[in-house]
């Protein structure tokens, strides 16, 4: 199922959706979905042969 904006900010609001964490909406909340963050931090790994 594929919801616009408007409608996953609604049923967040409605408490019929649940999203954690969220911690910036405005960015996070996409056109037709929602960026999801796993961390803070990232790590880049060195090339090895």
């Amino acid at each position: 199922m594929i919801l616009p904006d408007h409608e996953i900010k609604k049923l967040l609001a409605e408490g019929k959706i649940k999203i954690e964490p969220l911690s910036d909406p405005e960015l996070q909340i996409q056109p037709a979905g929602v960026d999801l963050r796993l961390s803070n931090k990232f790590r880049v790994f060195k090339l090895s042969s």
